[in-house]
């Protein structure tokens, strides 16, 4: 478990379905233990999240720099969910990084 935590921290962020593959095998791993089984989950969901603010962002960039019409309406919501994205995501990082820290020191 811990070593899927640490790829999916090492990996790229640019490279979104390589993050995306790692969050599913993340997921998929079973656990034997309360601890292990929040830090799968809060790493997950906060890579998963940060993998969607990524993904929101570089669409909204290539909108922006494509030169055809903008919905201003339509690109601001885009933005405020990756905000939201990237916020929920940091909250989750926490959760991630201090579950799998307890997880290493009890190993």
């Amino acid at each position: 478990m811990l070593s899927s935590i640490d790829e999916l921290r090492a990996s790229s962020a640019a490279d979104t379905s390589r993050r995306a593959e790692l969050v599913r095998g993340l997921r998929a791993q079973t656990t034997e233990t309360p601890l292990a089984a929040r830090a799968r989950d809060s790493c997950a969901r906060a890579y998963d999240l940060l993998n969607e603010a990524n993904l929101l962002e570089a669409a909204l960039r290539e909108q922006v720099g494509s030169g055809e019409k903008l919905d201003p309406v339509g690109l601001a919501a885009r933005f405020r969910r990756a905000e939201e994205a990237l916020g929920q995501s940091r909250g989750e990082m926490e959760l991630c990084e201090r579950a799998s820290t307890e997880l290493r020191l009890r190993k």
